[in-house]
């Protein structure tokens, strides 16, 4: 049951990137729509919960919030909308005047978030709404109950846009994990430590590519003085292919281990740092332990997922795989918006100056050499 609540005073929201946003003044039209205070408490009646539906023709979609309070006083300017999307809560603030015997007239609109949802699922769609708002030229609003329907737009910085596109990027990621291993994962709202983020990534790698490069750091690790080991050494220390066999392989994440599954590993150009130390104690053949000083030349490895659980067939509903599939489409226009921020730099430049600047540099020696 939707609830309407008078208050005398309005708190002043904030408007940040990430987390809120504020139209442009909307200037009303000949015939403009109004909404009484008689009709804003009318709606409290209604058994199904009125709806606030956002329209974005660019993306072919439309997400439909329910209007769960409203905050409204004759003497205020503003009327606030609690909407209701997935378990998130969104503050709609519509900014305008009041006209007696009439009614409110729209002048403005603001979103912010006031309660984000901890599932990967709440998080995701919120992320996706507000990447919309951000790469949107304009998009429609309509409030059926009201008889409100307008055309406007959101100025959002592209380092705003991009923050909160890595986090839907995130967010889709544990759903992806939660879907294939079958488990609930929560999506904290702030800070993720960067130690997740790392596990979340080579959990969906491991998932979703199933062979897939990462990251390995140089370091000791414990060999044994045995032919096996010993037969990986070549005369010269030379790199050489290391295999791993299939080894049960947890991630820790938010403090839980999670059962990831077996996966197998390459360095194709491994050497040791502490070859002739190395050597000459694994030539012992005596099952002592040798710690070797192992690198890759390129500073990666290769895993390949033996027996890892895949993600099921339709995991998503139509609705939500419509947005995943987004992505190509927002990293599109994310680019020709840096490409357009990139050229505008070079207005007034005269050709020579252009060529300068954009000349690709000449180095004197190969860049990344591990």
């Amino acid at each position: 049951m939707i609830t309407v609540a008078n208050q005398t005073t309005t708190r002043k929201l904030p408007y940040a990137n990430g987390y809120g946003f504020k139209t442009s003044l909307i200037f009303s039209q000949h015939n403009p729509l109004a909404v009484s205070l008689r009709r804003l408490k009318s709606v409290e009646k209604q058994r199904i919960l009125p709806g606030f539906e956002i329209e974005f023709s660019e993306f072919d979609f439309r997400f439909k919030l329910e209007i769960i309070e409203i905050d409204n006083d004759s003497s205020s300017n503003e009327v606030i909308l609690h909407l209701k999307f997935n378990r998130n809560v969104i503050k709609a603030v519509l900014s305008g005047y009041w006209k007696e015997n009439e009614g409110f007239y729209l002048q403005g609109l603001g979103l912010v978030i006031d309660h984000q949802g901890e599932t990967p699922t709440s998080g995701f769609l919120l992320k996706t709404l507000w990447a919309m708002f951000g790469l949107s030229s304009q998009f429609i609003i309509k409030i059926p109950d009201f008889k409100y329907e307008f055309t406007t737009s959101f100025d959002v910085s592209l380092d705003g846009i991009s923050d909160g596109l890595r986090n839907r990027q995130i967010a889709y990621r544990l759903m992806v994990i939660e879907k294939a291993l079958a488990i609930k994962l929560p999506y904290p709202n702030g800070f993720i430590d960067g130690e997740d983020v790392q596990s979340i990534a080579f959990c969906y790698h491991a998932i979703i590519e199933r062979n897939f490069e990462w990251f390995l750091n140089p370091g000791f690790i414990p060999w044994t003085a045995s032919k096996e080991y010993f037969s990986l050494l070549g005369d010269e220390n030379e790199p050489f292919q290391l295999n791993y066999p299939p080894e049960f392989i947890p991630k820790n994440l938010f403090g839980f281990e999670l059962p990831l599954g077996y996966l197998s590993g390459q360095i194709d150009n491994a050497v040791l740092d502490n070859y002739e130390e190395a050597k000459e104690k694994l030539s012992k053949l005596d099952g002592s332990e040798v710690l070797v000083y192992l690198r890759s030349l390129n500073g990666m490895i290769r895993y390949n997922s033996v027996n890892v659980p895949t993600l099921p067939k339709n995991a998503f509903s139509k609705d939500i795989q419509k947005l995943i599939d987004l992505d190509s489409k927002f990293d599109s226009i994310i680019l020709d918006r840096y490409f357009a921020l990139a050229a505008s730099t070079l207005d007034g430049l005269s050709e020579e100056q252009k060529a300068a600047i954009t000349e690709r540099p000449k180095l004197k020696k190969e860049p990344f050499v591990f």
